[in-house]
């Protein structure tokens, strides 16, 4: 099911994640995937059925189905049902960085500054490659008066946004290399993301390297600084 929903091919994901609630009718993930697929769909009343069925349940994947209840019911214009759901997939999982930003986004349209700029930190300190709630946070920052902290935010932002181009240069160079530049093109992928400090995707693509080239220097130097850090 989760499979075929990554393809696109919704009625034959709907069928899987069926027949995995037919052996199991407490599946979380059955029940996720049938709400991501009628998020997708436009089909919100179906997708708040299929979130909520974990909630009741209380099984793993809780957070993210009190998450994604707090878009559905941003994107209806429920503010507080949002909030709340939003706080539920925090109390569920505090080291949620993907609901604290949502979140400051709701007090954000509040005008409720303070708590905003709160639930922003903790996303980034969460996840401190999330750019766009540095951006935000600038934003509410203006809002409040603080000069500095605006410069500090929007700095952060630009380092982010400039390291994502990088990263995205090189994912290209990656898909139009030939056979014989493949592993030079991951080589420099795997050291993109070593210079920014992103260890376990620069493992990733050194492995990748020495699938490819087992006897490459260079892959075994990066795997040992990436293990050092």
């Amino acid at each position: 099911g989760y499979a075929f929903s990554l393809l696109g091919q919704y009625e034959d994901a709907i069928q899987s994640y069926q027949q995995a609630l037919h052996l199991d009718g407490r599946s979380p993930q059955a029940h996720l995937g049938l709400g991501y697929i009628a998020y997708r769909q436009g089909r919100f009343d179906d997708a708040i059925r299929s979130y909520q069925a974990v909630v009741d349940f209380g099984a793993e994947g809780t957070a993210e189905a009190h998450h994604n209840l707090g878009r559905i019911y941003a994107e209806r214009g429920d503010i507080e049902k949002a909030i709340t759901a939003q706080n539920a997939a925090i109390a569920a999982k505090p080291d949620f960085a993907d609901a604290h930003y949502p979140l400051g986004s709701l007090y954000s349209r509040g005008r409720q500054w303070e708590a905003a700029v709160e639930e922003y930190r903790e996303a980034v300190r969460l996840n401190p490659s999330m750019a766009e709630a540095y951006y935000q946070l600038a934003r509410c920052y203006t809002q409040i008066g603080d000069g500095d902290a605006v410069k500090g935010a929007m700095d952060a932002f630009h380092r982010l946004k400039a390291e994502e181009m990088e990263i995205q240069r090189h994912l290209e160079a990656v898909l139009l290399a030939d056979n014989q530049g493949e592993a030079v093109a991951i080589l420099a992928l795997g050291n993109a993301y070593l210079q920014q400090e992103k260890y376990p995707q620069a493992i990733v693509q050194f492995q990748r390297v020495l699938d490819l080239s087992p006897k490459s220097p260079d892959a075994y130097a990066g795997l040992g600084h990436a293990a050092l850090e």
